[in-house]
């Protein structure tokens, strides 16, 4: 399994590309060729933090889920109020590929 910091990913995939593949995303979403549920989210404590499921399937090759936690509060720690992890699989064999 692979990875990566976010130094990484944004070495290894610059803002100018990322964005052809998210536009290819919601192309792709559009034509029906995506599975994409709603995002499941988890009310946590206190109230206000919350973490994020949000899972999506290409329809064939790739499977991944990225999970987003909310803490308002870490503001008063000086902490990032958000934080968001990615998980890849293998579409076919959901072998995990990478965590980003």
């Amino acid at each position: 399994m692979l990875v990566l910091s976010d130094p990484e990913v944004e070495q290894l995939l610059p803002m100018t590309e990322a964005l052809i593949w998210v536009r290819e995303a919601f192309a792709g979403y559009t034509r029906g060729e995506m599975i994409c549920p709603q995002r499941l989210p988890l009310p946590l404590s206190p109230p206000g933090a919350v973490l994020l499921s949000m899972p999506a399937y290409d329809g064939h090759r790739y499977a991944g889920v990225k999970l987003v936690g909310v803490q308002p509060e870490n503001a008063a720690r000086h902490l990032p109020t958000v934080r968001a992890s990615y998980l890849l699989f293998d579409g076919e064999t959901l072998e995990l590929l990478a965590l980003m």
